[in-house]
């Protein structure tokens, strides 16, 4: 019969390495002031080999912008981006289909050469 040693607190080394990473992030924390986040990444195959299969990442945060309209560039939109090709080739036509748009764009520049303008399935609005 073999033989068994004594009842031990096992803790999964999962829980013990999270356990870490907690206490690591609050330190930090606590010294730096930074918001802190923690990640682990497995090591490939051959780091493996050294002994090592688990990395502790603790990274800080990117702080959340509280006016993002304000400091943002606007985007440009596909639409806008399909009336802007339309000027520049001079093109008689200009589609818009499938675009779910809900305002038709702005369309004063292509006054002078378009001839036909495709809205299909878009989003329009009658108010």
């Amino acid at each position: 019969m073999p033989e068994v040693n004594p009842f031990e607190n096992r803790k999964p080394t999962r829980q013990s390495l999270i356990e870490m990473a907690s206490y690591l992030k609050e330190e930090l924390k606590k010294k730096t002031g930074a918001n802190l986040k923690t990640k682990f990444q497995s090591f490939s195959k051959w780091q493996r080999m050294n002994g090592a299969q688990t990395e502790l990442v603790i990274f800080e945060e990117p702080k959340v912008k509280e006016n993002k309209e304000e400091e943002e560039e606007p985007e440009i939109t596909p639409s806008q981006i399909a009336i802007l090709d339309c000027l520049l080739k001079e093109s008689q036509a200009l589609s818009l289909k499938s675009y779910f748009i809900e305002k038709l764009p702005d369309l004063k520049q292509l006054k002078y050469f378009i001839r036909y303008i495709n809205l299909s399935f878009n989003n329009f609005q009658v108010t």
